[in-house]
């Protein structure tokens, strides 16, 4: 799961390893409605086991933990399952352009992720979806057809190589990266679009961005789920239904609008 974390970078960049977690829960009716109880009414969830593997440990390296637990009564009824969160993270400096007023600003590091959930079983756990390749953007001639006028950004992407599952759709995610009074590099999450798994593309509406003028630079997040058990992927706050999710992300290259 390394590997595909390290290939959300953008092009062009060298990311490097970051803390990766991995989690037990105990949630009450998993088996009936899936990872949607945690927001029906079961907002506390015992906690059978979080590992923190260290960004040292080199990817490809086994880890193991022997757990025994067992849940209070009412909580060890056969109500609950038990669900696994893996959660893993590569990260690549993210600078903003210098100001006046900043001349060098602070990278931030920023967060590529793989993370996957499931029941939890003796069977190994292995990646369900790879990140898409070759994430670009395209800054489109001004238009006023939008609402506003200004300029839409055309982010294109290819489907993922060598997936072990197609995607089940995409969600595009703009960020904006700024500077604060320290001198460091911000990130402003600005807008969102998701799309069918056939869509390897969307224009992003002049109205998402905080300039017109090319003054402020951004990045697009072109994220890929894995949703194998939703019944109606076009009412996102039905996600999660199910107790099998995954998502790899892909950084675009940044660029100034």
């Amino acid at each position: 799961m390394k590997t595909i974390a390290a290939q959300s970078a953008p092009s062009g960049s060298a990311p490097t390893s970051a803390d990766d977690y991995f989690s037990i829960y105990a949630i009450a009716d998993l088996s009936t409605h899936g990872l949607a109880a945690l927001s029906a009414g079961y907002p506390v969830y015992p906690t059978v086991l979080v590992m923190p593997i260290p960004a040292a440990t080199p990817a490809g390296t086994d880890v193991s933990e022997a757990v025994t637990y067992g849940l209070p009564s009412p909580l060890n009824s056969s109500r609950f399952g038990l669900e696994y969160d893996a959660f893993v993270v590569e990260q690549v400096p993210l600078t903003a352009a210098a100001t006046s007023a900043c001349a060098n600003p602070t990278a931030l590091q920023g967060y590529l992720v793989y993370e996957q959930f499931g029941a939890f079983t003796t069977s190994a756990i292995v990646p369900q979806i790879h990140p898409v390749g070759n994430a670009t953007t395209n800054n489109l001639p001004s238009t006023s057809g939008w609402g506003i006028t200004g300029v839409p950004v055309q982010v294109s992407w290819t489907a993922p190589s060598g997936s072990p599952n197609p995607p089940t759709d995409y969600l595009a995610v703009l960020y904006q990266l700024g500077v604060d009074s320290s001198c460091k590099t911000t990130l402003n999450r600005l807008g969102t679009i998701r799309t069918a798994p056939s869509q390897l593309s969307v224009q992003m509406p002049p109205s998402f961005f905080a300039t017109q003028d090319g003054s402020a630079q951004y990045f697009v997040d072109v994220i890929a789920y894995w949703l194998p058990d939703e019944p109606d992927l076009t009412t996102p706050y039905r996600f999660f239904n199910s107790a099998r999710a995954a998502y790899a992300e892909k950084f675009t290259v940044t660029f100034t609008h």
